[in-house]
């Protein structure tokens, strides 16, 4: 019984991503026997019109040539930076925003939880039913806004991811 193919040699990392020029299939890797030494190759399959054949080296050359072609500019890296940095305090002014509104909330439903009890301890102008009903659900409508108040708190809270993208998102000037 044979071994299974190993389908990503470590020696050929590039084996199955680069394609050849002329047929555009994926390249193929070995080690060819020289006089006294093997050497590490990149090839075309068989049955290409134009088979290529390139050395490891040189062709991890380019790869590499391409991908410093592929890095991002000092100053591509300052917009993107700017524009996280401007989506962050646009989220954080917005949640300040709501956390204005959600207090306004709280304290008008306390001021009708307020009012409740006057009406009931001291106008005795409601009944034990009705100020049960009235106060469960007052309370329930606090309950609701203080946990949007926090929701929106810990969204502004956190300083520590705002310095966090700060720190990513500055690129040394290469």
């Amino acid at each position: 019984m044979t071994a299974p193919r190993q389908r990503s040699d470590p020696d050929f990392p590039l084996r199955g991503y680069v394609r050849c020029e002329s047929c555009g299939r994926p390249l193929t890797a070995s080690w060819s026997k020289g006089r006294s030494n093997y050497y590490a190759y990149y090839h075309c399959r068989p049955k290409c019109r134009q088979p290529l054949n390139i050395a490891k080296a040189e062709l991890g050359e380019m790869f590499v040539d391409e991908l410093t072609k592929l890095q991002p500019t000092p100053g591509f890296m300052r917009l993107v930076k700017d524009r996280v940095l401007r989506a962050w305090r646009d989220l954080k002014d917005d949640a300040k925003q709501r956390i204005t509104e959600v207090e306004r909330k709280q304290k008008a439903i306390r001021e009708k939880l307020d009012r409740l009890d006057n009406a009931f301890l001291y106008e005795r102008s409601i009944d034990i039913d009705t100020y049960d009903r009235h106060r469960d659900k007052l309370g329930e409508e606090l309950t609701l806004a203080q946990m949007d108040r926090h929701a929106c708190a810990s969204r502004i809270g956190n300083s520590r991811a705002e310095s966090r993208i700060r720190q990513r998102c500055s690129a040394p000037d290469v």
